[in-house]
């Protein structure tokens, strides 16, 4: 299957260039079970391969020793299949752990400079250690994740556990994975911070909080976009995501379906975390407590302010009626939610196991879930993705230009009212069309610019609202102006240091140490609301810094700036 996506990781973006400086030297070191090719195993690849080098893994099923257990040994690579853009050939490039150990291990500081691309993860099995997922341990390690599916595998953490880690998951589909503990899809816990984007996370469980995603870690990011979380199910609390942790970003993204016994069927949210809604849609999901969302037992010592749940411009099934809390927490409602049938082309359900023509209640232990099409209705069209075309509908989803209107509509197909889809299709091409009352122009008309066959006010609004807004909502958001200046000498060793901040910046993620690779297994300094920081240093010693700017579009990872300290006096 194939999707595509507006919104990419700003950090990804950045390292990009380091990368490219070495990808002329770069090797592509072919693996092949059974034809002729440089190795038959992943790891003999993987030893044989130095920096920036890529691993390219033949369709096929990979099993047994140097095909489990697989580390990179913290080398800048790649390792992916020979085509991470079809999932049809993805599903055909199999690491088959058979029930005797994980598919890989990140625990030898890793940054998201080792990529591990386009492969299909199953039968993986961990157990209760710090980072004892089923299909990918991160202990310590921070790859990019991105183009696998994930499925049928069990742990602490079913698909991917992270622990003292900085990850990114994107546009992988991450099904079928069961915890015994928490996140059946995803866990993490003792981060710096996750973001999962462009995925679908579905039919996982967890014993106990997050059947999809679970975090722990107080005071960091963890950032939702663009994803269809539906059909997890949690024997506690939230059903699709559970955090404890900090800044909860859930961007763009469907939330369907999901089941908790006890509260938050779709969301869970406790301590640290404050959560932060947009251009979303949470519908269907059940729990005896906060069907849609819970928030309780708060801290109050976070970095990331008094606890509030922010939601806004989102659809809500049930408004505020169906979000438990505690009375804790502050509720920062609106503008622009609403409460309506998304009309999903074919929204997923639960039956049961021996009978697909039985609909049965979710927390029924005969339930199964049953996937569905997202993509909204619309009498002007909506992309069957099935069929690759686009068809009429007898409605319209109300869920359509409904998003915030100051987000880009991006490739958003014509005609459009200006402004995003919620869910999980806005702003990317296959984001159904608007409709105006009429069957869409036959003819593009110049001047009609969202496609209602007028020209009128409407257009020029549409004009005067975003002509600057991709530029913008596209800018790097990255620090500036260190203070000392990069390159100074004589620094004291109890500097003052200090930085503009990038636009939109929420949280400052500090990165300090003596080499400049700056790993986050040694060089994370913390994660604050203050654009200031003051350590206590050695004297003549060079250090290095970076500041990685955290806000509503992700991770902007800054540029690294060094000064020297004086030697023999601190003043």
């Amino acid at each position: 299957m194939e999707r595509t996506f507006y919104a990419r990781a700003c950090l990804a973006a950045s390292l990009l260039a380091l990368s490219l400086l070495s990808a002329a030297d770069a090797r592509i070191i072919t693996v092949d079970d059974d034809a002729p090719a440089d190795f038959n195993n992943i790891q003999d690849a993987i030893d044989d391969a130095t920096d920036w080098d890529v691993v390219e893994v033949k369709p096929g099923t990979y099993t047994g020793p140097g095909n489990r257990e697989i580390r990179f040994n913290g080398k800048p690579i790649t390792v992916r299949g020979t085509n991470p853009d079809d999932f049809d050939v993805v599903a055909a490039t199999v690491i088959d752990c058979n029930n005797q150990g994980h598919g890989f291990i990140f625990d030898r500081g890793e940054d998201p400079n080792s990529v591990l691309s386009g492969l299909k993860i199953t039968r993986g099995v961990g157990g209760w250690g710090s980072a004892d997922a089923g299909a990918i341990a991160c202990d310590g390690g921070s790859p990019i994740i991105a183009d696998c599916i994930i499925t049928d595998n069990r742990g602490r953490g079913g698909g991917i556990s992270a622990t003292r880690s900085y990850l990114i998951v994107r546009n992988c589909i991450i099904t079928h994975n069961t915890s015994d503990y928490m996140g059946g899809g995803i866990f993490g816990t003792e981060q710096y911070g996750l973001t999962v984007e462009d995925c679908i996370i579905s039919h996982n469980i967890a014993d106990d909080r997050g059947g999809g995603i679970r975090t722990t870690s107080a005071n960091v990011p963890f950032v939702v976009k663009n994803c269809i979380i539906t059909g997890n199910r949690s024997r506690t609390v939230g059903g699709g995501l559970s955090s404890r942790g900090g800044y909860m970003i859930i961007r763009g993204s469907i939330i369907a379906g999901n089941v908790a016994a006890e509260r938050g069927g779709g969301i869970g949210a406790r301590q640290y975390a404050r959560p932060a809604i947009s251009n979303s849609i949470i519908y269907g999901n059940s729990a005896p407590a906060g069907p849609q969302i819970a928030v309780d037992d708060p801290h109050e010592d976070s970095v990331f302010g008094p606890p509030v749940l922010s939601a806004l411009y989102s659809n809500i099934a049930g408004g505020q009626a169906d979000v438990y809390n505690d009375g804790s927490f502050s509720i920062n409602w609106g503008p622009g939610n609403i409460d309506a049938d998304p009309c999903f082309a074919n929204p997923g359900y639960w039956r049961h196991i021996s009978d697909p023509n039985i609909h049965i209640e979710p927390n029924d232990p005969n339930a199964i879930w049953i996937d569905g099409d997202y993509h909204l209705k619309s009498q002007a069209g909506r992309w069957d993705a099935a069929n690759q075309s686009w068809m009429l509908d007898d409605a319209t989803s109300l869920c359509i230009d409904a998003g915030d209107p100051d987000f880009p509509v991006g490739p958003e197909p014509f005609p459009n009212g200006g402004r995003i889809n919620l869910g999980a299709y806005g702003a990317t091409a296959e984001a159904s069309k608007s409709y105006f009352g009429k069957p869409p122009c036959e003819t593009i008309v110049a001047g009609d610019i969202n496609g209602d066959c007028i020209i009128d006010a409407r257009d020029f609004s549409f004009i005067g609202a975003h002509w600057l807004a991709d530029g913008m909502i596209q800018s790097s958001g990255k620090a500036t102006d260190p203070n000392p200046p990069d390159g100074a000498a004589g620094i004291r060793t109890d500097p003052i240091l200090s930085w503009t901040p990038g636009s939109g910046a929420l949280i400052h993620i500090i990165f300090l140490g003596t080499t400049p690779d700056l790993s986050i297994y040694s060089s994370y300094w913390g994660a604050q609301t203050e654009p200031t920081l003051n350590p206590s240093l050695s004297e003549g010693t060079t250090y290095y810094w970076r500041v990685d700017e955290f806000g509503p579009q992700g991770i902007a990872a800054g540029p690294v700036w060094t000064f020297t300290t004086k030697s023999g006096t601190t003043r």
